[in-house]
Order: C-alpha cells, then structure tokens, then sequence
C-alpha cells in the first residue's frame, strides 16, 4: 500500500540495524498497516547508515531501547532532525518488545499496539 507510513524499527542502535522484508517483524509491520522502510532483499537484519536512514525519511520510528526513544526524540544527531518521523513527533518506544520479536500468541497485542500506533491521528495521540 503507497499510502502506509513507512515504519522504521530500530533493532539495535550502534550499528545501526533494522528488520529487512524477510523477517517475521517485517510482517508484523505490514498486517499492522506499515510499510517496512528497509525492503532491500539481501539481508534479514541489515544495519543501514544515517544517511540512508535520513534519505529514506520514515514515517515512523520504532524502538524497544529508552535510550534510543531519548536519543531520537531530542535529536541528538543533528541529521536526525530533519527525518519527518522526527519531526512530527512519530517515535515510539516500544511497551513491550518481547511481544514483537518472539513469534507467539503474544504477537496479536504487538499487532494491536502498532495498528492503533499507526492509524491514529498525530493531533490524537
């Protein structure tokens, strides 16, 4: 869908990592109604550069990590502030990861937290 925010899920700050479009965490994004920023196929977990993070402008940012939340949040790297999820306040921190990275019958809550997450207007969160 063209018109789903594109999501970006920290799975790891330093480096860099994400989900890529062949993981389990990639179809928990899409059935909640996101596109997955990273659909490169050549690898389940790619880190990826600030910049290609930054040129590639999510819609929403994802994190299991405090820190991470904090760090984007206030824009510690400079590059970070003109990314649109930054901007328009679309960062979250995760309420409980497990539920998102360990395939179970828990995965329907992640499933729910991030279809409300996704498609509920900014103005009403």
């Amino acid at each position: 869908n063209a018109k789903a925010p594109t999501v970006f899920y920290e799975v790891w700050p330093k480096p860099l990592t994400t989900t890529g479009p062949r993981t389990f965490l990639a179809d928990v994004i899409r059935v909640s109604g996101g596109r997955n920023l990273v659909d490169d196929p050549g690898a389940d977990w790619p880190t990826v550069s600030i910049e290609k993070m930054v040129a590639r402008n999510p819609d929403v940012i994802l994190t299991g990590q405090k820190a991470s939340y904090t760090a984007w949040l206030s824009g510690t790297r400079p590059a970070w502030r003109s990314v649109a999820a930054v901007k328009s306040r679309q960062v979250y921190l995760i309420p409980n990861e497990d539920h998102f990275v360990r395939p179970g019958p828990r995965v329907l809550d992640a499933i729910r937290w991030l279809s409300k997450t996704l498609n509920t207007p900014t103005s009403q969160k």
